[in-house]
């Protein structure tokens, strides 16, 4: 007893070591699961017979994978196995012509895990001048012989297209464009009567372009 005190008094300090149990197998790590960030993309694409607005949603999740789905709003989009670590996924989302905000969440046999509020705006419209045509490259692509006869096979589906198309509304009739007149006169030549004719009149209503230069520069 005498020696204990003289210990505290050099300044020492005694903790006492009590016996400590540990589980076995390897710590368990905190699960978590979150929606990291959605991004809406700012177009509509057709998919079979409606029209969707791609969304792509990243998430970050630690645990064993779990199979669950996303709602957005009340709607439920398929079946998903979310993994370890970040995992995009892809969910088409029907349109709507106004913005609208709803809540899109995470769950798993019904319950929720994660969740965040999604804004989904219409894309701006945006107008678009499309000029068919078919790119007279003599040599590049093919002999001289067989280009021909593909470029005047491009004419005449054009001007079939264009016949097809003739009833349709402004702004939704086929129109061909010929790149070189190269093509318009190799056509001409062996073109029948009723051809020629045909072609004059789509000329003439506008239908077929035919561009001022005889060739292709480079060809």
């Amino acid at each position: 007893m005498i020696r204990f005190f003289r210990i505290l008094q050099a300044g020492f300090c005694f903790c006492a070591l009590l016996p400590v149990t540990l589980a076995a197998g390897p710590p368990t790590l905190l699960e978590i699961t979150r929606i990291d960030s959605v991004r809406v993309a700012p177009l509509w694409l057709k998919d079979g017979a409606r029209t969707v607005q791609p969304m792509t949603v990243t998430m970050w999740h630690t645990g064993p994978p779990a199979e669950g789905s996303f709602i957005l709003g009340h709607r439920i989009f398929g079946r998903f196995v979310l993994r370890g670590g970040a995992q995009s996924f892809e969910l088409k989302i029907p349109v709507s012509e106004r913005p609208r905000t709803a809540a899109l969440r995470w769950t798993v046999d019904g319950k929720a895990l994660a969740a965040t509020n999604v804004t989904l705006t219409p894309p701006r419209i945006r107008q678009v001048w499309l000029l068919p045509h078919s790119h007279v490259d003599i040599g590049y692509t093919d002999r001289q012989d067989k280009v021909v006869k593909h470029q005047i096979a491009n004419l005449e589906t054009g001007m079939e297209l264009a016949r097809a198309s003739a009833s349709n509304a402004p702004g939704m009739r086929f129109k061909w464009n010929v790149e070189a007149a190269w093509t318009v006169d190799h056509f001409l030549q062996e073109a029948t009567p009723a051809k020629r004719d045909a072609f004059v009149h789509a000329v003439q209503a506008g239908q077929v372009e035919v561009d001022t230069f005889y060739a292709n520069l480079l060809t």
